[in-house]
């Protein structure tokens, strides 16, 4: 399922990235059957069997902001996600919102 696999493959690379960050996965909202999981984006791996990858889904996300990224590193960011589907667009605002950064800043400095 699409689905599935997407919000699997954010959800790796966000934990691959930012294990210390605090996400809460919401299915469903406002819906009979809404779901809401909370963790530690380090605990992914044992999480991943109580998420029913079906419906629509929020993502929300909070990580302390981890100071200066060098362009290497944000490249290799944008790049992970990139090659697993990303929008150029779409991982610039990931990217920026994730590390405190503005989208045009990081767009910028992804397409030096």
């Amino acid at each position: 399922c699409a689905a599935r696999y997407f919000l699997s493959a954010v959800l790796d690379f966000l934990a691959e990235n930012l294990p210390a960050a605090q996400v809460a996965v919401c299915r469903e909202l406002t819906k009979t059957y809404q779901q809401v999981e909370r963790f530690l984006l380090g605990d992914w791996e044992a999480k991943k069997s109580d998420l029913v990858a079906k419906g629509e889904f929020v993502i929300c996300l909070y990580s302390e902001p981890s100071g200066q990224v060098s362009d290497s590193h944000l490249s290799e960011l944008a790049q992970q996600a990139l090659d697993k589907g990303g929008k150029p667009k779409l991982v610039a605002k990931l990217i920026a919102s994730v590390l405190g950064l503005s989208t045009k800043e990081v767009y910028e400095r992804l397409n030096r």
